[in-house]
């Protein structure tokens, strides 16, 4: 037993000091995760149809074949509670819940197209960290050091003032800052056993979600993607959670293919057999 563990751990160092780099645009990464899955469509997702359905009961079309976590029955469609206003020299529509991001929205990439397919808060982050929704597998951050493990050897208001602070001692150049949570929210009111209650919510959706990602050769001021007329579905330029995790590991000079882990017979990687780097997000594609 102590034999093959021993051996594992030979093979697994072998491997990572072999393993092939590219010029990395990122140096270090700052993950920034909304555990909760904040709602896209409060924050940088404004849907104009979703405010005029507003109250209205949800078209039977959005609830065939979808898996929602508590909602019954026929919910009624749930406008935008807040206001939203375009921002920057993009021009991006911000909500005024994010008064002070407001003023950095040139500074990052939305990727209005993430999805997932897991709806349950634990799982969808284990994905959103290890590629995987059981636990058993290395997190994203190990991933990163165990392909660094030869240079290891030789050694909110938040999330703005964080931004401002990068690019004001240059560091956010070769940062990269990504901010999002597990998965979205619905269209539609939260409805618990088919009755609303004092708060109004919205149910946990896979179908798509934000997230955005800044410095470390990341565009600026760019959108990547887009959801359907009431932000239910992705429309166009999806974006798996294994393609963010590859495009990350592609910013910090790996190929996420060759980046493997030798475990219980075979070579693991962060993405699987999945994940594809999307270059469009990138200032040098």
């Amino acid at each position: 037993m102590l034999g093959a563990m021993a051996l594992n751990n030979m093979i697994a160092e072998e491997k990572s000091s072999a393993i092939p780099r590219y010029p990395a645009t990122a140096k270090k990464v700052i993950f920034l995760h909304m555990a909760g899955a904040p709602s896209q469509l409060e924050l940088l997702d404004y849907k104009p149809l979703l405010k005029e359905m507003d109250g209205k009961p949800c078209p039977q079309s959005y609830l065939e074949g979808k898996k929602l976590a508590f909602a019954k029955g026929t919910p009624d469609m749930l406008g935008p509670q807040h206001t939203f206003i375009n921002y920057g020299e993009s021009g991006t529509i911000v909500s005024d819940r994010l008064p002070y991001f407001q003023s950095l929205i040139d500074e990052v990439t939305l990727i209005k197209s993430m999805h997932t397919d897991q709806f349950n808060h634990a799982p969808a982050q284990l994905m959103m960290h290890i590629g995987f929704a059981r636990l058993g597998r290395p997190s994203i951050g190990y991933w990163m050091t165990y392909g660094f493990a030869d240079k290891c050897r030789d050694v909110d208001k938040p999330m703005t003032a964080l931004l401002k602070d990068l690019k004001t001692r240059g560091m956010l150049d070769d940062t990269l800052v990504v901010w999002g949570g597990e998965f979205g929210r619905t269209p539609l009111r939260e409805n618990r056993g088919g009755k609303y209650g004092k708060w109004v919510g919205r149910d946990h959706s896979l179908g798509a979600f934000i997230m955005w990602m800044a410095g470390g050769g990341a565009q600026k001021g760019f959108s990547y993607g887009e959801t359907d007329e009431v932000g239910y579905n992705v429309a166009e330029n999806p974006v798996s959670i294994h393609d963010l995790q590859a495009t990350m590991q592609h910013m910090m000079g790996f190929n996420h293919e060759k980046l493997t882990y030798y475990f219980q017979g075979r070579d693991y990687r962060l993405a699987d057999v999945g994940g594809h780097v999307k270059k469009d997000l990138l200032l040098l594609s």
